[in-house]
């Protein structure tokens, strides 16, 4: 409308305004578990949302991935989210990271016979087995000790066992250091150390 409309007539014109697609981020959140153990849920993070929407705007089915699987060796995976689609957003899909730690173990030590007289062979039985949620088949070598003495060492065998035939115990408690590795730990993860006792003491009582 015109300042004078004794000299002027008023006049329309339309116009195109382009709106511009925003860009909205989705981002997977970083996740862990044990080796063994089920692949935890996943879930994503929204940034760049405007005028109130959520992410009930959104077109598409949210699909979040890994490539890891359960049995996977211990170590970082991908989390990748994808599927989302809106015609007012142009969506980042951003990774996050599953990290596989390896499985927990405990160890039960045994002396076979129960009884036994002295320089009579004993069998000394270490049972190694993870520790739930974690799962596999510890492997690695047991090594048998007299307090600073190497009484010997044994492979982990079938179902997580290891064992040696000894014939005198000079001191009363016989330790033992694990280099455990589970399944995964074969494929260049570096192996903990455990150390249990023994107490024979009743052998000889």
């Amino acid at each position: 409308t015109p300042a004078d409309s004794a000299n002027y007539e008023n006049a329309n014109k339309s116009v195109m305004i382009d709106v511009q697609p925003v860009p909205l981020s989705v981002t997977a959140a970083n996740a862990a578990k044990v080796f063994g153990a089920p692949l935890p849920s996943f879930s994503v993070g929204y940034s760049g949302f405007l005028n109130g929407d959520t992410p009930a705007n959104l077109g598409g089915t949210l699909s979040i991935t890994t490539t890891a699987t359960p049995t996977s060796p211990a170590g970082p995976y991908p989390i990748t989210p994808s599927g989302l689609t809106s015609a007012d957003y142009v969506i980042s899909f951003l990774p996050g990271t599953l990290t596989i730690n390896p499985a927990s173990t405990t160890t039960t030590l045994y002396v076979l016979p129960g009884t036994t007289g002295f320089l009579q062979p004993d069998i000394l039985v270490a049972v190694v087995a993870p520790v739930a949620p974690g799962a596999g088949a510890p492997d690695g070598n047991v090594q048998f000790k007299d307090g600073p003495t190497v009484l010997g060492s044994s492979s982990i065998v079938v179902s997580g066992l290891a064992y040696i035939v000894v014939r005198r115990i000079i001191q009363h408690v016989v330790t033992i250091r694990i280099p455990l590795r589970s399944v995964a730990r074969r494929r260049g993860v570096t192996p903990s150390l455990i150390s249990a006792a023994l107490d024979l003491r009743r052998l000889w009582a």
